[in-house]
């Protein structure tokens, strides 16, 4: 099971295997560069948010890089994903 730390902890790992500032991988996964930082602050997702940027999070993610986190189940890409 998920929450929204593991949004954070998704996205600053997608930040990581892409090489992109977390403010840019928050704003492609979620459509807003902020994201991270209000999820920090303590806002929270609906399931189909969450789902939503969890999806786009594995369609971004690099074929070659590592680095998933185990806690957060990894969808396949969608079709026509990078």
């Amino acid at each position: 099971m998920y929450n929204e730390n593991s949004i954070v902890i998704l996205v600053q790992a997608l930040a990581k295997a892409r090489g992109w500032k977390l403010t840019y991988a928050s704003r492609m996964a979620s459509g807003s560069g902020d994201t991270v930082a209000r999820l920090q602050g303590g806002i929270s997702l609906r399931l189909h948010r969450a789902n939503a940027i969890i999806q786009q999070c594995a369609d971004l993610w690099p074929d070659d890089a590592e680095g998933w986190p185990e806690d957060v189940p990894r969808p396949a890409k969608s079709d026509g994903a990078l």
